[in-house]
């Protein structure tokens, strides 16, 4: 990777190749887990109109923030990614949310942790866990009850299955 960078580094400025170098950089820097380098390069790249792959750029700004447990400084570069990015996955999308729930943004951790539900995987699982520990800081019990049971029922992890169902009958319990 250091012969690399070194390489990239000799032809940023050169006009053929200056919109795409710093993607390449980032991407070393990243590779590299060097996280706090590609914050500290790549997020004034953000803000540039002319640098090409600008949402893989600002994925890789906001994961470097995600890695550092800086969760409230990824999201504004994890939204950018995934609303202009054509490769978003599921997991970008619990990425988001994770950052969000993390942040005491139930609301919005919420609607990002619905759009990974739909399988029966363990990817699922934890994201209805999340949804209903996220419902619970809203004080909606019935919602959160509601989770928990399809945490429960997708039953990938046994343990948080258990767990799940113990929070469900606690919570069926003050319902009723």
């Amino acid at each position: 990777y250091e012969t690399a960078l070194k390489s990239f580094q000799k032809i940023a400025t050169d006009e053929k190749f200056s919109a795409v170098v710093p993607y390449y950089v980032t991407q070393i820097y990243y590779n590299q887990k060097r996280y706090d380098s590609v914050i500290t390069y790549a997020s004034p790249l953000v803000e540039q109109e002319d640098i090409k792959r600008k949402p893989e750029i600002s994925r890789l700004v906001g994961e470097s923030h995600f890695n550092n447990e800086d969760y409230k400084e990824a999201i504004p570069y994890l939204e950018l990614f995934v609303k202009e990015s054509r490769t978003k996955t599921r997991e970008d999308d619990f990425q988001l949310g994770y950052a969000y729930y993390k942040s005491n943004d139930p609301e919005s951790a919420i609607s990002y942790f619905k759009k990974t539900t739909y399988s029966n995987d363990s990817l699922a699982q934890v994201s209805n866990y999340l949804i209903a520990e996220s419902y619970m800081d809203l004080d909606d019990k019935k919602a959160a009850r509601s989770a928990y049971q399809n945490v429960y029922n997708l039953g990938q992890n046994q343990e948080l299955a258990e767990e799940s169902l113990f929070n469900f009958a606690k919570l069926s319990y003050e319902l009723a």
